[in-house]
């Protein structure tokens, strides 16, 4: 099943094609437009405003003119620190990226023609992750988040 995101009106988010795969319809000021089905979303795509150019909908904000802004904010946690693969001096590529069943995936990558990987995975109810490295020496280490 595919799920779509939804702007902060409450308006849904497609890619570069119509919801019935069809190709994208003329888009308007928003960026967006009604669909064949009487419904109203927007759509990205690879030129500017590239997703949403201002909401169509209702929403409430808060504070004054021009510092207002939507309420409420989203917001995400930090799982955990970041540690980079590399420095400015190395030759980093992301190779692939594959899904491991519905709670994980899987990032290879080439850092200076050799090859390692981070598998990241979380419990059901989202509350365990674990992140296993496997740098291009070989070396794994395994780390466990709870949140």
């Amino acid at each position: 099943m595919i799920t779509y995101p939804f702007a902060l009106d409450g308006f849904a988010i497609y890619g570069s094609l119509e919801p019935d795969g069809s190709p994208m319809e003329p888009l308007d000021e928003h960026h967006g437009h009604v669909g064949s089905d009487g419904v109203y979303h927007y759509h990205g795509t690879e030129t500017y405003p590239y997703l949403i150019a201002a909401m169509r909908g209702e929403v409430t904000t808060e504070g004054s003119a021009p510092e207002d802004q939507i309420s409420p904010q989203p917001s995400a946690e930090v799982l955990r620190q970041i540690s980079p693969i590399s420095s400015a001096n190395d030759s980093l590529l992301i190779t692939n990226m594959t899904a491991n069943g519905s709670n994980g995936y899987t990032l290879e990558y080439s850092l200076n023609n050799q090859t390692g990987s981070v598998t990241y995975s979380w419990n059901l109810d989202k509350t365990i992750y674990t992140f296993i490295y496997t740098s291009p020496s070989g070396k794994i280490d395994t780390l466990i988040y709870n949140r």
